[in-house]
């Protein structure tokens, strides 16, 4: 028997239904609109009006690739704050640097980094230092394996480094006149260097030009993560369904299917028969590992590698952590391969793009080699740049500030009590972020013409002014959560850089080409083809 609610809408006319339906929605829209918008301390956050009801909004920009060139823009259009998200602002000034992301600061890192984590599947004592969100943990981590990417310790492996640059740079000249996509071969450059920091060898990727897996992979990583990050919950349910699908039960399932249906078998089995990319690097860790060093049997450390097995030697704390020792010297390669190959790859765009640049480069290298300055036909030192060539180091800042490598805001949690922010309260839990190519175009630090190339403010500033814009440098981060690679990364480049240009000179293939960067966390250039011819070093002109 129909009850009341059914002969209700039975009688009801058409027009007057749908009448209804029509106000229903549009009232839940309005409440919708209002609670979202309206009913936070954010509604007076100048911003896009869409941002503020949805995170779909700014998705859809990340996903564009193009995130620094957007957040100029809104910077340029909203001024030093802006709402992006339904809880989530964005700000611009050197001071809300310090509150977000200074020394003892109590922001956390936002749910955006549980993209990089395993979601706690893999159990409490997990090691990663990018996604890590308890500070305690992360302390500890840090505290215990950073002695091992110390300046101090850098030095140790810098044989090792030395040995890989001469044969890039012998390879180089075997490839003089061959045109390469810069951010391919630059990423070949720094997974060499970086293999012969870290495990004292290589697989000579820039000879052979053939990516072993580890670069697309690093690429489709920062894909995946950079978007999904806006949806924690997604990456929840991924990670939960890839650990389910591993579990004996589902694997048994698998297997008998797979006997059942031989066209599944087959291609099941040749799935499993693609190499992991990283067995060469995994292969020589677990080696290491089955072979360490006992006290009576310790010498100098040569590696990244060695460093940390002397730690877990001496340190009790690291005495059953092989899966920490073993997820730090990968992580060299996930985080160092493809930051380093961009602050490289930028450089030498900006040098070429701007004309007499590579002149004064080159003018200078030589000038350093005839005062003898720069040794001839040897790997230069860490601090050569900076104490012998300070054009070149000038480009680099220059370089550096202007497209610095992370492309988007290193979002933060706002602790509980709230923070102002710009004049606005900012409520606890709203995500905020600084990024790094507005920072870096800040005219309150770098004058009027910060939008500018011009490499020659680095040699005007005053000492002070220096120090003082140091302290601004987001490069590597800031704070407590700044990069621990920092000085296996500058190694690499500070090195590198003079030689590149002292051996080389440098073109891009046309003569109008294409820049198209591409942001998925990390910024680089896609596509830019670039060539190079080998040059006379001042001592060989004599």
């Amino acid at each position: 028997m129909p009850n009341n609610v059914d002969l209700f809408w039975q009688y009801l006319p058409t027009s007057n239904s749908t009448a209804l339906a029509i106000t229903l929605c549009l009232a839940t829209i309005i409440c919708f609109v209002v609670f979202t918008r309206e009913l936070t301390p954010l509604r007076n956050v100048p911003g896009p009006f869409l941002a503020s009801l949805s995170n779909i909004w700014l998705f859809r920009q990340t996903k564009t690739f193009q995130r620094p060139l957007i957040d100029m823009e809104l910077h340029k259009r909203y001024g030093p704050i802006v709402r992006i998200g339904p809880k989530e602002v964005m700000v611009s000034s050197p001071s809300s640097l310090k509150t977000i992301y200074g020394a003892g600061s109590a922001f956390k890192k936002a749910d955006w980094y549980i993209a990089v984590t395993d979601c706690g599947w893999g159990g409490p004592d997990r090691l990663s230092l990018l996604g890590e969100k308890n500070m305690e943990k992360y302390r500890l981590q840090r505290r215990n394996l950073g002695p091992a990417y110390t300046v101090d310790a850098v030095k140790d492996y810098e044989e090792n480094l030395d040995s890989i640059l001469e044969q890039n740079i012998n390879t180089m000249r075997e490839q003089s006149g061959t045109a390469y996509d810069l951010d391919n071969f630059l990423n070949f450059f720094t997974s060499d260097c970086l293999s012969g920091l870290t495990l004292g060898t290589s697989k000579s990727l820039l000879k052979s030009q053939v990516d072993d897996g580890t670069i697309g992979g690093i690429h489709h990583a920062w894909m995946y993560m950079h978007v999904v990050g806006f949806f924690p919950l997604i990456h929840r349910a991924n990670t939960a369904f890839k650990v389910l699908m591993t579990s004996p039960t589902i694997i048994s399932f698998q297997k008998c299917v797979r006997a059942c249906i031989p066209a599944i078998l087959r291609r099941v089995d040749d799935e499993q028969g693609n190499p992991n990319p990283y067995k060469f690097q995994m292969d020589l860790i677990s080696n290491r590992l089955s072979n360490k060093p006992t006290e009576s049997s310790l010498k100098p450390p040569k590696d990244v590698l060695d460093k940390l097995l002397h730690l877990q030697l001496t340190r009790p704390t690291l005495k059953d952590k092989d899966h920490w020792i073993q997820s730090m010297a990968l992580t060299n390669f996930g985080a160092g391969v493809e930051t380093t190959a961009i602050t490289i790859g930028f450089l030498i765009d900006n040098i070429i793009s701007h004309p007499g640049c590579q002149q004064k480069v080159h003018a200078e290298i030589d000038q350093a080699h005839r005062d003898g300055e720069l040794p001839a036909g040897k790997v230069l030192k860490v601090r050569d740049i900076q104490d012998h060539l300070p054009y070149l180091n000038a480009c680099l800042k220059e370089s550096m500030r202007l497209h610095s490598v992370v492309g988007m805001p290193l979002p933060r949690a706002v602790p509980e009590g709230g923070v102002t922010l710009e004049g606005y309260m900012i409520p606890a839990g709203t995500t905020v972020g600084i990024n790094s190519w507005v920072l870096g175009r800040d005219k309150s630090l770098y004058s009027e013409d910060a939008e500018e190339w011009r490499p020659e403010r680095w040699l005007e500033y005053s000492s002070e002014k220096l120090k003082q814009l140091e302290s601004y440098n987001f490069s590597f981060g800031a704070g407590a959560r700044s990069c621990p690679g920092k000085h296996l990364a500058q190694a690499i480049y500070l090195k590198a850089i003079p030689m590149l240009f002292d051996h080389f000179e440098w073109r891009f293939r046309d003569s109008t080409p294409e820049k198209k960067i591409q942001c998925t966390f990390s910024t680089r250039y896609v596509g830019l083809m670039v060539q190079w011819k080998e040059r006379k070093t001042a001592v060989e002109h004599d």
